[in-house]
């Protein structure tokens, strides 16, 4: 279920049915840490790379958009240090820790989503 007239665009409609965020705290990590997230985007086009309007430290790379795969299991394969680096134009600290979410809150409205087997691999970088 998305939530009614979510934008990632706009600070009055930030709500997504599935976020996963990769922290990379940066000192003072209470203020500074950086946030990539992964979302499912109700009218947000897929693909687009978007700057929170909330916080300039998390940026989001829209994973899904819109109901055409509502019901189904959706497997997505990201590169985090690669997606870091195209958001933030920077080299990522060692990442902190990864967080799901569901947020409905700014259009009071209602989210569903379920996740199932999250990996995250160190792969060797590219020659």
């Amino acid at each position: 279920m998305l939530p009614k007239d979510g934008d990632v665009r706009k600070k009055e409609t930030d709500d997504q049915a599935a976020q996963i965020y990769v922290a990379f705290p940066r000192f003072p990590a209470k203020i500074n840490t950086r946030l990539v997230g992964y979302i499912w985007e109700n009218k947000t086009p897929k693909d687009l790379k978007v700057t929170s309007q909330k916080s300039s430290n998390t940026r989001y790379i829209v994973l899904q958009s819109g109901a055409e795969k509502l019901g189904q299991w959706v497997e997505e394969e990201r590169n985090v240090y690669e997606d870091y680096k195209a958001l933030f134009k920077d080299e990522p600290p060692e990442a902190g820790g990864v967080t799901l979410m569901i947020d409905s809150d700014d259009t009071h409205s209602r989210a569903e989503s379920f996740f199932d087997d999250i990996r995250l691999e160190k792969t060797k970088p590219a020659p």
